[in-house]
This record gives structure tokens, sequence and C-alpha cells, in this order.
């Protein structure tokens, strides 16, 4: 064990950069997109282009969102909501006051992290599935 590998690390260690991965690389591609789209496919409607790049985007934004729950950037926040939540059902058995002090004592010490990805992994896919209906909307026609 190295010196200093003992010390607690912020349950938020690492989500300000998975965040702003995770905001970045579909917006860049959206808006990549967008231009490529609307450069060339000029006649094509407006509505047509905008979602086409809405879905390719954000649809790109979701295999990244995914390729960092493989690598395992969740993991551990994952697992501390699993905790969290069996922790709850364990200290019910005594009494609904106890198992909620505990409950957001536990929040206060390990964080919010795997709800603040999470967030932003359904952001994702609302926005990707809202250009792919209309996509499939323009299509089906």
């Amino acid at each position: 064990m190295a010196i200093g590998e003992n010390k607690n690390k912020s349950p938020y260690h690492g989500v300000p950069l998975a965040a702003f991965l995770m905001i970045v690389v579909p917006v860049s591609v959206y808006i990549l997109m967008r231009v490529l789209l609307s450069k060339y496919q000029p006649s094509e409607p407006a509505e047509l282009n905008e979602a086409s790049a809405r879905t390719l985007g954000f649809g790109i934004g979701l295999a990244f969102d995914l390729s960092l729950m493989i690598a395992g950037t969740l993991k551990e926040s994952f697992l501390v909501v699993v905790k969290r939540v069996v922790g709850f059902f364990q200290d019910l058995k005594f009494s609904f006051k106890i198992a909620w002090n505990c409950y957001v004592e536990n929040i206060r010490e390990f964080g919010v992290a795997f709800w603040i990805l999470f967030g932003l992994i359904i952001v994702h896919f609302c926005l990707f599935w809202s250009g792919l209906s209309v996509v499939i909307q323009y299509f089906s026609n």
C-alpha cells in the first residue's frame, strides 16, 4: 500500500470530468451533424435535418455513455446506491425514522455521484428519442 493511498476520496472524485465529457461529446457531435446536414442536404426540410442531427449526435452520446459504463466509471457510485438502499430496508425493520436518518447521513457521506451521471444519460436518451421520433414520423408518411 502506497503512502496516502488509504486517505478518503471525495464521493465526487472524477464526476466533474466525466460529466464534462458526457456533455461535450454529444453536444459537439450534434453541432457537427447539424452543420453537415444543413450544408449537404439543403433540399431536405430544416426540421428533418435538425431531428436527424439530434438523433445522430445524442445517439453517439449514448454510445459514449455506454462505453463509460463498460469502462467502470459508474461502478463505484452505483454500488454506493445499492448499499444505501439495502441499508435503508435493513434499518426499516427498526423504524422508519432511524432508516430515514441513516439514509440521509449516507447521502451526506457518500454523495449522489451516480444520480448526477445517470441524469445526464437520461437527458441524452430523451434528446435522442425526440429526434428519432421526428425522423420516424417523417419517413413513415
